[in-house]
């Protein structure tokens, strides 16, 4: 008896310990990549996550804000800051998702999360690579030309799998595909424009 004692002891030692190491682990992250960003309570988690895998945007300004957009999250530049030396951004979180049918961050678990806040980082990643007149026209050809718009994200959905976010990418895309209560017109958006979980899974090889 003592020596099971002893054993269930050791457990949940052992469990508290890798409790404290996780949680210093989450601050630590959060220290090194929550550096010039502004989350909300629901974003902060999935996107220090997120975040620790793009290095070269730790000190980029990034902000998370709420408002009504035509799909779940969407990132841009902040106007004002296209003429500045030193870029900032935000990445848009759909308030109200009954106005388009799209999915609702809220409904999505935390792995889910992360890979569509992945998607947003890839898109701040590609602009910081641009000059400030390519990121405008980058805006112009993205509303204009369908076949800019396709490109784009599919090329933004390969640079999560680069960066070693395809799973997380694949759960997102799977569930707005085949388990969420999107509306079939969004389904048929995110079918013609990003890559499907198939082709996800694939590149991941």
């Amino acid at each position: 008896m003592r020596v099971i004692w002893l054993i269930g002891l050791f457990l949940i030692l052992l469990t508290e310990f890798s409790l404290k190491a996780n949680t210093l682990s989450y601050e630590e992250m959060k220290r090194e990549f929550g550096i010039n960003k502004n989350f909300l309570p629901e974003t902060e988690l999935p996107a220090i996550i997120a975040l620790s895998f793009y290095p070269e945007l730790k000190n980029t300004h990034i902000k998370f804000e709420l408002k009504k957009i035509a799909t779940t999250m969407a990132a841009r530049p902040e106007l004002i800051s296209i003429v500045k030396t030193q870029r900032s951004y935000v990445i848009y979180v759909n308030s109200d998702v009954s106005i388009t049918g799209a999915v609702s961050y809220s409904e999505l678990n935390l792995k889910q999360q992360i890979g569509i806040i992945a998607h947003e980082l890839a898109h701040i990643a590609d602009f910081e690579k641009k000059s400030n007149i390519s990121v405008l026209s980058c805006g112009v050809l993205y509303k204009c030309l369908n076949t800019y718009h396709k490109k784009m994200e599919r090329a933004t959905d390969e640079l999560v799998i680069n960066k070693g976010l395809g799973n997380e990418l694949y759960a997102f895309t799977y569930y707005v595909l085949n388990q969420s209560s999107a509306s079939e017109s969004y389904i048929n958006f995110k079918k013609k424009n990003y890559l499907l979980p198939e082709e996800i899974k694939q590149k991941m090889k």
